[in-house]
């Protein structure tokens, strides 16, 4: 069981899960805006404080660098 200062990792899935549409907006915004499909992987890394609200944020997705998708992602998990 975490201690009291950590959030238990089912929450963290849990919210993840119920987030990802947000996370997706951000993907077919781009491709709506660029005319094209892009493939990729976007590996999101995040800090979680003790009152479970997102603390930090990174966004590693190398075939997307050159794009707004790394920012659309960080302010979307941001509001998590």
């Amino acid at each position: 069981a975490p201690s009291p200062d950590q959030v238990a990792a089912e929450e963290v899935s849990s919210v993840v899960r119920s987030n990802l549409p947000a996370v997706k907006v951000c993907y077919l915004r781009l491709s709506r805006e660029t005319g094209r499909s892009i493939s990729g992987r976007a590996i999101v890394s995040m800090k979680i404080d003790k009152e479970g609200q997102v603390a930090d944020v990174q966004v590693d997705a190398p075939a997307f660098r050159e794009t707004a998708l790394p920012t659309c992602v960080t302010q979307q998990v941001k509001r998590w």
